[in-house]
């Protein structure tokens, strides 16, 4: 199949490196076809239409264009892009997987700013090998009837992302076989039921210390966070947040100074105030845009006004792309 561009559209035929310059600039999507002789690579900007070539074998003549940047562009094409093209045009659509929600849920009753999560998150300084453990000998694969099986999705140090998916078995701790976990995105039931102990992430491979936990009746560790991947942009969409009393929230950030990286960058926060225990107050809030720079870590974090027992729930929206570095081309 080729791609044949209509006539409501202006077609802009430009090298490849200044179609990476253009969509990134105007955070298009990439769309490519492959008719088994040659890329054609095109972004839709209407009623524009940016397109480049790039062959996958010899190149037919052409005037200051050469094998070798012909095959400079497809490795460039190839190792840093294919995969992620070929994704919604359209912003935002629903199973885009640059669109990235979490929700954070907590019970608190220290004064103490945490990370919106269930039991708490313990961020590691190096990566390494790690283990699975519950309290209970019900959460097992096959034969428990509680969870059987999760799924930890989490960075490297080189925040490259990555996922692996762990067997219970019980209260005996199953080591990981990635040794490179550092920075963990997400961590959540994938087979059986609900949790029936505590499901912790342990920070070496025979159960011992925590990264975050699984609570018992749940199925995720609500983790209200998200880490950029090298190689990606994202901006804040959106975050909102609902209290059952007085709490102090936060969107924190962090940002990359002349190859300093500064934490936290406070986004935005608030402080919710005169709430009435035990009723219920809601903050959201709407953004144009907020640029998150790539190897960097976002996330909602609360403090409790109180002593006494806040509930909060969080939600974090967050748009993700790949970043388009400039090169040769």
């Amino acid at each position: 199949m080729s791609v044949q561009f209509g006539n409501a559209f202006i077609i802009s035929a430009v090298t490849w490196q200044q179609f990476k310059n253009t969509v990134n600039t105007n955070s298009s999507s990439v769309q490519y076809d492959d008719d088994g002789t040659q890329y054609t690579i095109f972004a839709v900007d209407s009623p524009l239409v940016y397109v480049t070539y790039i062959t996958k074998g010899t190149v037919p003549d052409a005037p200051g264009y050469s094998q070798a940047q012909n095959d400079s562009n497809k490795a460039d094409f190839e190792n840093n892009f294919k995969s992620r093209c070929n994704l919604p045009v359209k912003l935002f659509d629903t199973g885009d997987d640059r669109w990235v929600y979490r929700l954070g849920n907590m019970t608190s009753t220290s004064s103490l700013e945490l990370l919106v999560s269930t039991n708490g998150y313990f961020e590691q300084q190096s990566q390494g090998q790690r283990a699975v453990v519950s309290t209970s000998a019900s959460d097992a694969n096959p034969a428990g009837a509680g969870a059987k099986a999760v799924r930890i999705t989490f960075l490297n140090s080189n925040y490259q992302k990555k996922i692996e998916d762990v067997n219970l078995n019980g209260t005996t701790a199953v080591a990981t076989v990635n040794t490179d976990i550092r920075f963990i995105e997400k961590f959540e039931v994938i087979k059986g039921t609900a949790a029936v102990g505590k499901i912790t992430l342990t920070t070496g491979s025979t159960g011992l210390g925590e990264i975050c936990s699984i609570g018992a009746a749940t199925t995720d560790a609500f983790l209200c966070h998200h880490y950029i991947p090298s190689g990606s942009k994202a901006e804040v969409i959106e975050w909102s947040v609902t209290v059952s009393d007085d709490a102090n929230m936060k969107l924190k950030a962090q940002r990359w100074f002349s190859g300093s990286l500064v934490d936290p960058i406070f986004l935005d926060l608030d402080n919710m105030v005169g709430i009435a225990s035990g009723s219920r107050s809601d903050l959201s809030r709407t953004f144009r845009s907020v640029p998150l720079q790539e190897k960097t870590y976002v996330r909602i974090t609360s403090t409790a006004g109180q002593a006494s027992q806040t509930t909060v729930r969080a939600r974090l929206n967050v748009w993700e792309d790949a970043l388009y570095v400039s090169g040769s081309g």
